[in-house]
């Protein structure tokens, strides 16, 4: 019989640790939920490449290809645009894969799986008769060639065999999900009209989230900046300091609106564009919130929106700092600001009991502290400061963690 080739499964990888032991976005088979994958941030794809024909595939080639929202296939080189091959942290460039899918037969132990171009296997690619291999790539999406929602999909190719794929994994570009008539986006963090993401303290200038008007996000606690809006000619105070940045609901604004004391605004554009509503009485949008109440709204002289802070969470918290209302003369503190901060960063529980201060340790730890005890565990991650084991990880294996000891303090 004729070699038959099938790709039969597939994982996505976060790139960490060894080839044998880094984690995954999502389980077998299963493509990461929308945003898991951030674009211009290095992500893992593997297959297993399984004979089915009964004869051996000799020097065997695999080649990684993508396509947008079901265009054409195109090769996925260190240049290509969509998806290009990096250079990861896991493995080097034609070293071999260990098992670490599915697969049936005898499994090849030395066929130069790992790709950092995109293209793996060739001359020790030998495929069993009834065999499998595995090939794994180092993957970045180019974040100018995409929009948030975009679907992109991946398969492999071969220049020596026909390969059918028989699973066809995809990655969901993240995108601005808008809420409430104004355009505030559920998220400012995640949901950016060129999917690009908000962090804390950072500005972004390009196509910047649902709930910014002037193109510009600027939370937890700073102060904005540079034409901050009037309503009716009352300077309309950003609540508690964390606001957006120039020109903000003023004459200029991207759908020429001005929100008034009196009634009602008109258009009040985002950066999405989006269309009219009706605000409250005191000229401020109703629930203008994101980020679970860390959002961006403007609160004039006379008053808080309707519902702005009566949930549970941040806002909340910065409510309890410094009050129900800002002072009428739109004043903040040098000392609300610290208050604020201590609120937000050591009171408000992100999840599993911890603060967002100890939450931000561990993920130093993770991204950006030393690491020792890999492949075969236990895996200790150390503070950024390297005072302190921060994470001790148990792993099976496989490299995947069973048990996990942290020191937040």
């Amino acid at each position: 019989m004729a070699v038959n080739l099938h790709a039969t499964h597939f994982r996505f990888g976060i790139d960490e640790l060894a080839e044998s032991t880094h984690g995954w976005h999502a389980a077998l088979d299963t493509s990461p939920a929308q945003g898991v994958i951030a674009v211009d941030v290095p992500f893992l794809l593997r297959f297993t490449v399984q004979e089915t024909g009964g004869t051996a595939a000799a020097n065997t080639d695999n080649q990684f290809q993508c396509r947008l929202n079901a265009g054409a296939f195109q090769n996925i080189t260190t240049t290509s645009s969509i998806v290009k091959a990096v250079a990861v942290v896991a493995f080097a460039n034609a070293a071999a894969c260990t098992k670490r899918l599915t697969g049936t037969g005898t499994f090849e132990t030395s066929g130069a799986g790992c790709t950092e171009d995109g293209l793996s296997g060739g001359a020790p690619n030998d495929i069993a008769a009834s065999g499998n291999s595995e090939t794994e790539c180092g993957l970045q999406i180019v974040g100018a060639d995409v929009a948030g929602n975009d679907v992109i999909q991946f398969r492999l190719t071969s220049p020596d065999f026909t390969i059918t794929n028989d699973v066809v994994p995809a990655i969901t570009v993240a995108g601005a999900t808008i809420i409430e008539s104004d355009g505030a986006a559920a998220g400012v963090g995640a949901s950016v009209v060129d999917g690009r993401s908000v962090f804390a303290g950072v500005t972004l200038a390009a196509g910047a989230a649902a709930s910014v008007v002037a193109g510009a996000a600027l939370w937890l606690g700073l102060c904005a900046s540079m034409g901050v809006a009037t309503v009716s000619g009352s300077v309309a105070t950003p609540v508690v300091g964390t606001a957006a940045a120039e020109g903000v609901a003023s004459d200029a604004v991207i759908s020429g609106a001005v929100a008034t004391v009196e009634g009602t605004s008109t258009g009040t554009a985002t950066a999405l564009g989006t269309a009219t509503n009706t605000e409250s009485g005191d000229g401020t949008s109703e629930g203008v919130a994101s980020v679970a109440g860390l959002g961006v709204w403007f609160a004039p002289m006379n008053g808080a929106s309707a519902g702005m802070g009566t949930a549970s969470g941040p806002m909340a918290l910065v409510s309890e700092a410094i009050g129900t209302s800002v002072p009428s003369g739109g004043d903040v503190t040098e000392q609300d600001k610290l208050d604020i901060a201590d609120r937000v960063w050591n009171n408000f529980i992100v999840e599993g009991g911890l603060t967002a201060q100890q939450t931000m340790r561990l993920l130093g730890a993770a991204l950006a502290g030393k690491v020792s005890g890999a492949p075969t565990g236990p895996i200790v991650m150390r503070d950024i400061a390297d005072t302190k084991d921060r994470i001790t990880a148990t792993v099976d294996g496989q490299g995947n963690r069973t048990s996990i000891v942290i020191d937040v303090t």
